[in-house]
This record gives structure tokens, sequence and C-alpha cells, in this order.
């Protein structure tokens, strides 16, 4: 049991550096990935640790990735904005 959640600390480690890259297009690019690596990573914890550790554990990791993703949806909407023609 201690392995998933010792692979959940050093995913959670990762979105906290992701947290500090400035580049907005890789911080974007990496919290895709930190979601695609996290849901294999759910479904260990939920299988070797039971469904209490595995919802905590979806909760922890979706107030971590709560603001990059809240910052890429944001962005999408400031793009759209620009791109509308003025009437």
């Amino acid at each position: 049991m201690i392995w998933p959640l010792v692979a959940f600390v050093l995913w959670l480690l990762a979105t906290t550096l992701t947290a500090r890259v400035s580049c907005p297009t890789r911080q974007g690019r990496a919290a895709l990935g930190l979601m695609i690596a996290g849901i294999p990573l759910l479904g260990w914890i939920t299988w070797l640790a039971g469904p209490v550790w595995g919802g905590l554990a979806l909760v922890i990791g979706c107030i971590v990735l709560r603001m990059p993703i809240a910052r890429l949806v944001s962005r999408q909407d400031a793009k759209q904005t620009l791109q509308e023609p003025a009437e």
C-alpha cells in the first residue's frame, strides 16, 4: 500500500513544480500531462488502498490542479473574445 502513496506524493511534488513554471503554454501542457498521469495513479491508489483513500486522493488532486485548469480556461475565453469581430 505504500508505493501508490509514495507515487502520489511524487505526483504532488510535480504539480507544485509545474505551478512554478512561468511560461503559460508549458504550464498548460504540463497540467494536461499531470492529469493524464493522475488517472491511472488514482486507480492504483483506489485498488490497493480502498475507496476512501482513492476519494481523498481525487479531492486533493482536484484542489491542486484547480488553478492551472482555471487559468487555461480563462486564457481560452480571452482568446475567443479577442477573435470575435467588433460590431
